[in-house]
């Protein structure tokens, strides 16, 4: 079977860290790097998350960068405070 190449990117929170660790498990897979983006929490900790996954499955050599877009960030924000998308349309149709 042909290697598969991944880039992954994630907001890594339980949901894509398990897919992660899937992923880094399987042996007909490369992943190729991880890119951190915001979603139910702050890059910050997506980035903290995304390190502790690769050092448990002990694959500390999978690089990941930071990707983030400033507009998307505030939107985000003010519309998914951490508490999950449900509070968005309550609080964005508003205007």
């Amino acid at each position: 079977m042909a290697q598969k190449l991944l880039l992954i990117d994630t907001d890594c929170g339980i949901d894509d860290a398990q897919a992660v660790m899937v992923a880094l498990a399987q042996p007909n897979v490369k992943v190729l790097g991880i890119t951190c983006c915001f979603g139910n929490t702050s890059v910050d900790h997506v980035c903290q998350n995304v390190v502790r996954v690769l050092s448990v499955c002990g694959r500390n050599e999978v690089g990941f960068r930071v990707f983030c877009c400033p507009i998307i960030h505030l939107f985000f924000h003010k519309c998914h405070p951490f508490i999950g998308l449900y509070s968005c349309r309550s609080q964005c149709s508003k205007g």
